[in-house]
């Protein structure tokens, strides 16, 4: 169930978080989600989205990697971690057997698993929003099977250290492009620099990036 298997525990496709989403119900669709990407700075952007919207008044999840010191880190709401117990009580009721009934052997990777106890905990919680950070990023991380309000990219490099993943800044576009039409996403980049990406005809349904001022 937890893999450990470096790179070629690697497995293309959303079937297996879709199928875990599918078994819990779909949680995330019980509420909105704010879905931050990029090379460097995710993780502070989505640090401080979840700050100004709790400071709003509102109940918010957060969804990080990696952590640093202890797994609940990952999986916050107001800046709280996801309880002990809640991880054990989810992972037993995986337990030998991590799939639902007559869908077959999922074997879902750690990542996977952490998406799926997140999404269910932030339903649990009956938070108001979630910031949703990505992992490894492109159109097959496991984040993607969310619609979220609103995108945030922040700084993207053309390279990537896993030869089998995509560019990411090749595959971002198309995966807003299909799963977010019409919603234009917010970059720290300036317009003309995502111009090439989203012009391609696969790409039309989604608008150009919005620039955040620094």
């Amino acid at each position: 169930m937890f893999e450990r298997q470096g790179s070629s525990g690697y497995k293309p496709g959303l079937q297996t978080t879709e199928a875990l989403d599918a078994h819990y119900g779909h949680p995330h669709r019980r509420y909105p989600t704010i879905h931050v990407a990029g090379t460097n700075g995710k993780g502070s952007v989505s640090h401080a989205l979840a700050r100004i919207l709790q400071d709003a008044g509102l109940r918010v999840g957060l969804y990080t990697s990696p952590h640093l010191v202890d797994f609940r880190e990952r999986i916050r709401v107001n800046g709280e971690y996801i309880s002990e117990q809640y991880v054990v009580d989810f992972v037993e009721s995986l337990t030998p057997n991590p799939t639902p009934k007559g869908e077959g052997s999922l074997h879902p990777s750690f990542f996977e698993l952490t998406t799926a106890m997140a999404f269910k905990y932030f339903a649990d919680e009956q938070v108001d929003v979630a910031v949703i950070e990505v992992g490894l990023g492109g159109r097959l991380d496991s984040t993607n099977i969310i619609t979220p309000m609103l995108s945030v990219i922040t700084n993207i490099s053309p390279r990537s250290p896993q030869k089998r993943l995509e560019s990411s800044s090749e595959a971002f576009p198309s995966s807003l492009a299909r799963r977010r039409p019409k919603r234009a996403p917010f970059s720290s980049r300036k317009p003309a620099k995502w111009k090439p990406r989203f012009s391609s005809p696969k790409n039309s349904r989604c608008p150009l990036p919005c620039p955040i001022s620094s």
